[in-house]
């Protein structure tokens, strides 16, 4: 017995040191099994010698090794089973056969399944990571019980929604080899796919995607994964990808829509497994065919992914091996017609760009694939010519159509990298687009690329400018041809003159004969000449006489709209190459005939482009951009949606070039009617009062669109306002306020474009000055008044408004500042926070019944005050105790109660030591500190925090009083939704930086009482009446689904909650399988182990919370801390 103990005890520590012995153990230990003439015994102790490494919770080498090895002796008797079930009656090395009950992996299974719901988290992880270690260890074509089975089915799912991530961890790898693709029911596959969306973990949701097989019903989900809020996960989900799903069991839009945002990841290690494994792997799916490769993402439609997807395949290749291979090209270096596909002119295009910006390497290169200027010129006319007009055109022939307009853009891209040295090419390249912009049967959408080229070859404005107004005068007045009959008049001048010639040469022949007679032969000669001019005079009066009608060149004006269409696309797209300063006589000539008319115009689009035109005319002159400004505020109120957001942007831009001095000119202009300026103060005053008014009445016209129903017309707004603000040009806490609101409106939740603008835009303007930030502070209760006197029926009622003061206190911290490397010697003044910190108290204290004041209360404790300076520590200690005292709010209170202990703990620490270390404190109910997985470069800490916004990542935690480097944000722009909430640890403040204390300046400002709250009110009701804003915010509720079949019977699935005994749980719920569509593939890279016998009924399973389970671990096993090197055995186990 003694023999026995010892070698069991010195296997498990020579385990230990490495895994190069382990054959050789097993073997020993397999012996030492067929020797043992009491199995129990040796069972007991070999668990009992496991113990010590299943309360065990950190990855050490030593227990890993150990559970390697008894893995491996575990799954060596898994012959037994065999041999068992086939009736062998024999086992190998063993003269009896061994029952199934005595077989010693099946004892082991049921000691570990017994085990799964034990109350120490380092238990159930190891048993879930021993099991998954044995059913790995089986290997792909092992039998087990269908009793087993089901068994390690039920408990793994249960594991699934262990309160540990490591627990859950161990058990989806547990469950991979037990799922079924083929089964639209299998509840591990329901399991994998509620855990891979909903998991607030993301070690749980990378396992997930790693084990989870791709089918039919799971394949939407691994696409979703490519979303995810964590970079690991996005980089893995590309993996799996590139490896188990072909690139042909994707849609268009897929494709599309995977190479867009792989491509684009903020994250480099993301977009190096989107270009190095998923592209390649599609490539070698079409065998190395680029031009296959494009024609999967339709890149007609999908021209920029087209582009980034040649780019990076040309960054990898040998270039002179891709020119080489480039077949399409003839002897002349062009592709001929017959073969000019979308694809392949689109590779032609980005191959020819790529080489472009090699600089002097790829010119060489690029002379390989391009041919000269003019070939080049004729060649691309010859195509254009070939274009079909648009009219009664049949669903094929406009798809047709489309197709030529896509190669001519690409060709005309392509041209504008020809070399241009080449003078007569050039003059010839210049007259082809230009001939081209005129022809009826170039589409408008052409101009703008048609223009591009032609002006890269001609590059004086002024020339540009007569240039297109030629152009439009030949579109416009085309010359045609125009036959009338003569009049009695015109051909009686025509009998007249024919008889005068007939008169005329009977006179010659007559004096011809009498010189001849003469001899006077050099005077006869000159008669003959005369005589034979006459002839033919006579011969083409004949002629016309016996013709009636007379031909004519005419210019005939159209104005119909695909006409004016066109003159004003050319009119726009010229006007953006125009740098001139003023505008001359034929700008404005061509403004008052063309598109001052054309503003009027009933067709939409040609109102469009008029008003684009104009806007960019006034560019030009700012007495221009004066006298039409008003017309551009009249139409974005009046004119259709699109046509309102192209007036907006002009407007916006005018005011950004030019600022709103010009309103000022204008208004003293009008007001001023003397012809010379007086010099009377009231006059001034007046004038000044006026241009005020006029201002006033702009910029609420301006906001009026933020309240807009359309949600381009009220982005457009937005992003106008935001950068009147950034520039400068106007400061408006009111305006922050209605920008801030409309953030967090929940009916602005599917306007992505708005929601990200406002949310660089806050960081931006914040974080950029102190005045900026002092303008936050002035709307910080205005904005959150208006949260709190919201009716039911508003959408801001269901605003959270302690994420908005969370979120606009992070905008006020001081310690986000763009610094410029200021001067040491300056004295820092007090931070917004501390004025905001006083401000607070004051509001809370005029009224403690106000709505909104646990909001207040907790928002204090976000705030980073200044310890330094004592008189103000002082006045917010008084002013807290006051607000104890008067608020009844539990929850308030406390807030106040651990803001004061803050305040006091620092101002002993002031009153007895670190004199000699002179810094600045802040107090602050949250730590500093963020968790490390959602930790920045300290160069990126002052950037849009839109990264944490719009991706609120699963794992953000969320707590009572929430952190304020966390900033409450809309949830709708999550890549994933959070389920859950968990707080933070609080950390303590770590930098501290001089200040100065502002002395009694400060002491008397920390007395000083906010505006009375009606009138708050009141301002902030008129601010946002009917306003939209935004997002609204996670609250970590859990949502379950029941009540759906597994495996044909009908189940309850409640909700989960997990205890919280541990402080980096999170709650998650998983729901009862659900029926999906039938997978048609399986590629998962494991094979899931057969059984032999027919498949026993599962039981339907309830995912339930933990139930209590036995304790079966040794007591002294728990006390084991710190880094374990090697497991050390007592000789009383």
């Amino acid at each position: 017995m003694t023999v026995k103990t010892k070698t069991i005890r010195g296997t498990f520590e020579e385990c230990q040191e490495g895994i190069h012995g382990h054959d050789k153990l097993v073997s020993s230990l397999r012996k030492t099994y067929g020797e043992s003439p009491s199995k129990d015994t040796f069972k007991e102790e070999f668990v009992q010698h496991l113990k010590y490494s299943l309360v065990i919770l950190r990855r050490e080498p030593a227990v890993e090794r150990t559970l390697d090895f008894v893995a491996k002796f575990i799954t060596s008797f898994a012959e037994e089973i065999e041999s068992d079930e086939d009736g062998l009656g024999r086992t190998p090395g063993r003269e009896n056969p061994s029952p199934k009950e005595e077989n010693f992996m099946l004892f082991m299974f049921d000691f570990l399944l017994l085990s799964h719901n034990a109350n120490e988290r380092a238990v159930r992880f190891r048993v879930c990571q021993m099991i998954n270690k044995l059913l790995t260890s089986l290997g792909n074509d092992a039998q087990i019980d269908d009793e087993l089975y089901d068994r390690i089915y039920k408990c793994m799912l249960q594991r699934l929604k262990d309160k540990c991530p490591s627990v859950r961890v161990q058990a989806v790898t547990a469950l991979a080899r037990l799922q079924d693709p083929e089964d639209a029911e299998c509840p591990v596959t329901t399991a994998y796919l509620y855990l891979m969306k909903q998991d607030p973990n993301y070690e749980v949701r990378r396992m997930v995607l790693s084990c989870i097989a791709p089918s039919r019903q799971t394949l939407g989900a691994i696409l979703e994964r490519t979303r995810d809020a964590k970079d690991v996960v996005r980089k893995l989900a590309y993996t799996v990808l590139s490896e188990k799903v072909s690139v042909k069991s994707l849609t268009f839009e897929q494709r599309v829509k995977l190479l867009k945002d792989g491509l684009q990841d903020r994250t480099d290690s993301v977009k190096s497994a989107c270009r190095d494994k998923l592209l390649q792997a599609w490539l070698r799916t079409f065998q190395g065919n680029i031009l296959e490769v494009l024609q999967a993402l339709d890149v007609e439609d999908n021209t920029d992914v087209g582009e980034d997807a040649v780019k990076v395949i040309l960054e990898k290749a040998d270039l002179v091996t891709v020119v080489r291979d480039f077949d399409l090209l003839d002897e002349n270096h062009v592709i001929p017609y017959e073969k000019l596909t979308s694809e392949a002119v689109l590779y032609w295009k980005c191959m020819c760009g790529h080489f472009a910006s090699q600089g002097a390497s790829g010119e060489e290169l690029l002379d390989l694939v391009l041919p000269s200027v003019s070939d080049f010129t004729d060649y691309v006319q010859g195509y254009l010519s070939k274009i079909k007009p648009r009219g009664a055109l049949n669903e094929t022939e406009l798809e047709e159509a489309f197709q030529q307009e896509f190669i001519s853009v690409q060709l005309l891209k392509i041209a504008a990298l020809v070399d241009l040295t080449d003078e007569v090419g050039r003059k010839k390249l210049g007259e082809m687009t230009q001939d081209m912009m005129v022809s009826s049967g170039i589409p408008a959408s052409l101009v703008a690329d048609l223009v591009a080229v032609w002006s890269k070859v001609n590059t004086g404005d002024d020339d540009r400018v007569v240039a297109m107004a030629e152009m439009i005068a030949d579109i416009r007045e085309p010359i045609s041809m125009v036959e009338t009959s003569l009049s009695d008049d015109e051909i009686r001048k025509r009998e007249l003159k024919l008889a005068g010639v007939k008169m005329e040469l009977n006179l010659a022949r007559d004096e011809l004969e009498d010189t001849v007679d003469r001899q006077e032969f050099e005077k006869a000669a000159e008669l003959k000449q005369k005589i034979v001019d006459l002839e033919a005079t006579k011969d083409n009066l004949l002629e016309e006489s016996m013709n009636k009608t007379v031909t004519q060149e005419v210019r005939t004006e159209k104005s119909d709209a695909p006409t004016l269409y066109k003159c004003l696309t050319i009119t726009s797209e010229v006007l953006k190459y125009i740098t001139m300063k003023e505008l001359n006589p034929t700008l404005r000539s061509l403004m008052d005939t063309l598109v001052l008319p054309c503003i009027k115009n009933e067709d939409p689009s040609v109102r469009k482009f008029a008003v684009l035109s104009l806007g960019l005319a006034c560019y030009l002159n700012k007495e221009y951009a004066l006298q039409n400004l008003l017309l551009f505020v009249q139409i974005s109120q009046i004119d259709h949606d699109f046509i309102q957001i192209t007036s907006l942007n002009v407007i916006f831009d005018l005011l950004l070039t030019y600022g709103f001095e010009a309103l000022q000119i204008s208004a003293t202009k009008t007001s001023v009617g003397a012809e010379e300026p007086t010099m009377d103060g009231d006059d001034d005053d007046d004038d000044s009062d006026r241009s005020g008014a006029l201002l006033n009445s702009l910029l609420a016209i301006l906001t009026k669109h933020l309240d807009s129903e359309h949600p381009e017309i009220r982005t457009a707004a937005a992003e106008g306002m935001a950068k009147l603000l950034l520039a400068g040009r106007i400061t408006s806490p009111k305006l922050l306020s209605r920008l801030l609101l409309l953030w967090y409106n929940p009916t602005t939740e599917d306007d992505t474009r708005l929601r990200q603008a406002l949310a660089v835009f806050f960081n931006m303007y914040a974080f950029t000055s102190r005045a900026n930030q002092e303008a936050f502070q002035e709307a910080f209760l205005p904005t959150l008044e208006t949260l709190f006197n919201a009716p039911l029926s508003s959408p801001l009622a269901k605003v959270n408004e302690g994420n908005v003061a969370q979120f606009m206190v992070h905008l006020m911290d001081g310690r986000n500042l763009k610094n410029d490397g200021p001067s040491p010697t300056i004295v820092q003044e007090s931070t917004v926070h501390d004025s905001l910190s006083v401000k607070l108290c004051n509001q809370v204290l005029q009224d403690t019944s106000l709505p909104g004041t646990r909001t207040l209360c907790q928002a204090l404790t976000m705030l980073h005050v200044t310890m330094t300076d004592t008189p103000l520590i002082q006045d917010l200690t008084t002013l807290t105790k006051s607000m104890i005292r008067d608020i009844d709010d539990k929850v308030a209170k406390n807030a106040l109660k651990r803001f004061l202990k803050k305040l006091e703990e620092n101002m002993k620490e002031g009153e007895t030591g670190e004199e000699g270390e002179p810094g600045e404190d802040s107090v602050t109910e949250n730590g500093d500190t963020e968790d490390k997985e959602n930790e920045k470069p300290e160069d990126e800490q002052n950037v849009s925090i839109q990264s944490e916004k719009v991706e609120e990542t699963t794992e953000s935690t969320e707590t009572a009083e929430p952190n304020f480097k966390t900033p409450a944000v809309p949830a709708a722009s999550a890549r994933s939704k959070r389920i859950t909430s968990r707080k933070t640890p609080k950390t303590r403040e770590s930098s501290k930086t001089p200040q100065t204390d502002e002395g009694e300046a400060e002491k008397t400002q920390t007395g000083r009482k906010t505006r009375n709250t009606r009138s708050q009110r009141a301002d902030s009701e008129d601010i946002t009446r009917d306003s939209a804003a935004t997002p609204a915010t996670t609250d970590g509720s859990v949502t379950s689904e029941s009540g759906r079949s597994t495996r044909g019977r009908k189940i309850k699935a409640p909700s989960v909650v997990f205890s919280t005994d541990s402080d980096d749980e999170e709650d998650a719920s998983i729901p009862t399988p659900t029926a999906a569509d039938k997978s048609v593939t399986s590629t998962s890279s494991s094979k899931r182990p057969t059984r032999s016998c027919k498949k026993a009924k599962v039981p339907s399973v309830a995912f339930s919370s933990d139930s209590e389970g036995e304790e079966i671990l040794p007591t002294k096993s728990k006390k084991k801390q710190g880094v374990l090197k090697v497991l050390n055995f007592s000789d009383s186990d």
